[in-house]
């Protein structure tokens, strides 16, 4: 009977000794700290790069519609076929081909002024993780004086 207390006593105290062995134990935190900040990290850097993807795009319009409007200023051509041209030769290479371009004149008084307007739809990269990114419609409109 004395070695069954005996046994018990040692079994109690083991299982006390491991419960508060547990309590002050670190082993495995980093990775479940890591498991937890990663996602979070990973889309604040995602959409950070997504947001001046988007800006660098619609930037990059806005200058090419302005050297077009620039472009029918100095020869004076309306020609549609030419300006849609030139100006999908000013927007960055991977957005040329899908952006669409419309050019039209309308005359007030004595003066006629052009219009070059251009629309892209901005896929997000993220839209993937994201749903509600998805597409975003870029539209650049620049009015200029036409001098015959």
């Amino acid at each position: 009977m004395n070695w069954l207390l005996h046994l018990t006593r040692h079994m109690a105290g083991t299982i006390r000794k491991g419960s508060f062995r547990l309590v002050g134990d670190q082993a495995g935190t980093a990775i479940i700290e890591t498991a937890l900040a990663l996602p979070v990290t990973i889309v604040l850097i995602g959409g950070a790069f997504e947001f001046g993807r988007y800006y660098w795009t619609q930037n990059s319009m806005q200058l090419a519609v302005e050297e077009t409007a620039r472009y029918i200023m100095v020869t004076g051509t309306t020609n549609q076929l030419t300006l849609q041209t030139y100006l999908r030769n000013r927007v960055e290479a991977g957005t040329a081909a899908s952006v669409s371009v419309s050019v039209s004149t309308e005359t007030s008084g004595t003066m006629s002024y052009t219009t070059v307007s251009a629309q892209y739809s901005f896929q997000s990269t993220l839209s993937a993780f994201i749903p509600s990114l998805g597409t975003r419609q870029i539209q650049v409109r620049v009015k200029v004086p036409v001098i015959s």
